[in-house]
């Protein structure tokens, strides 16, 4: 079609867009500082007993399964949910009210900014791949050990595995989004302090 702009254009186009003018004051920082303790005390708690759940079932796994390879994969399993546990720890480490200690305008908008830039870094870069290359082999292995114990279960076990790789990259692409998501903000804030 003739109206049409081919896809660089497009995405020139997107990127090249103002940012929206979003106020910055004071009380709108410390709702979006509230916010983000939400969100990180609800990872704190829930992913943090997600991954003690994880660690004691395949922990358990290892020491009653006959099969090497299901116990080689349940081990990697424990060691991906410990380094799960660990940055979810990592992250969730800020005392909840740290918020409320920044008073000035100036501290509010430093500590929200760095705490978006703390939530972008845990859904993309190194600490996010470091996640899924560490995650994702346990379970797999667990799989391949599970198909071979079992011949006769084999292709549902492996049904099993393919709506398990589906699961992760549904979730790169949500933890990419949400990453987005957090820059976009980050944006905001930059174009709005360049503007005062």
């Amino acid at each position: 079609m003739r109206n049409e702009l081919p896809p660089n254009d497009v995405k020139s186009l997107w990127q090249g867009q103002a940012i929206e003018n979003r106020s910055t004051s004071p009380e709108e920082i410390r709702k979006g500082m509230r916010k983000l303790e939400r969100i990180a005390l609800r990872r704190y708690l829930v992913g943090g007993l997600l991954c003690l759940f994880v660690m004691a079932s395949s922990g358990r796994l290892i020491i009653i399964l006959p099969n090497l390879i299901q116990r080689i994969g349940a081990a990697l399993t424990v060691i991906g949910a410990a380094y799960l546990l660990y940055q979810v720890l990592l992250i969730g480490k800020r005392p909840p009210g740290a918020a409320a200690a920044a008073t000035e305008p100036a501290d509010c908008l430093k500590f929200y900014r760095g705490e978006l830039e703390r939530q972008r870094d845990y859904h993309c870069g190194l600490w996010f791949w470091s996640r899924v290359v560490i995650l994702m082999p346990g379970p797999l292995i667990f799989t391949i050990g599970s198909a071979n114990a079992h011949p006769a279960r084999a292709r549902s076990i492996y049904l099993h595995a393919a709506v398990f790789v589906s699961l992760c990259i549904l979730g790169v692409i949500l933890n990419l989004g949400r990453a987005h998501k957090y820059q976009r903000e980050i944006d905001t804030l930059d174009a709005a302090e360049k503007q005062n």
